[in-house]
């Protein structure tokens, strides 16, 4: 159960947050004027969209464990989220570490030399290129996925985790 203080200072937070989104909208306005001038009212209704998106997906790993922690009553949410997010951010960046810079690697110094000397198809050096080149496109869908289940499996356990004694 959260005390009223620490309730007290999320909504203080909160109210923080969305002045600074305000004063930054009042200040954008001029320039997204600009924006619908050239694009026309269609092309940036879409993209002031893919920017909302944007900003949902980059804090999906902060926004979802708030939500699971403050539903179930955790002891300690702030300190959950945190924890959540460390996962999130150490194992995105892990499996980018693993996958896309070998990929790379044979991609630049190795695939080209293979292909030369027929011993990889163009399809397989295609493929390899695609994911050289664009491995970052599944940044935000892989930290979704691991936010999820890096909940899921620390929301069962949370108690017993809080509560060791080392």
């Amino acid at each position: 159960m959260q005390s009223i203080k620490t309730d007290h200072w999320a909504r203080i937070a909160v109210l923080l947050i969305a002045a600074g989104v305000v004063l930054g909208a009042i200040q954008v306005m001029p320039v997204f004027d600009g924006v619908v001038d050239i694009l026309g009212p269609g092309s940036a209704a879409l993209l002031a969209l893919g920017v909302l998106a944007l900003l949902l997906l980059l804090l999906f790993p902060y926004v979802w464990p708030w939500l699971r922690a403050r539903r179930l009553g955790l002891p300690h949410p702030w300190m959950f989220v945190l924890v959540v997010w460390g996962l999130t951010v150490g194992l995105t960046e892990t499996l980018v570490a693993l996958i896309a810079l070998p990929a790379a690697l044979f991609d630049i110094y190795f695939g080209p030399q293979l292909h030369e000397w027929n011993l990889l198809s163009s399809s397989s050096m295609s493929v390899l290129s695609y994911i050289a080149k664009y491995w970052f496109l599944a940044i935000y869908p892989l930290q979704i996925i691991i936010s999820i289940v890096a909940t899921r499996l620390l929301s069962r356990r949370w108690s017993a985790i809080q509560s060791f004694k080392p």
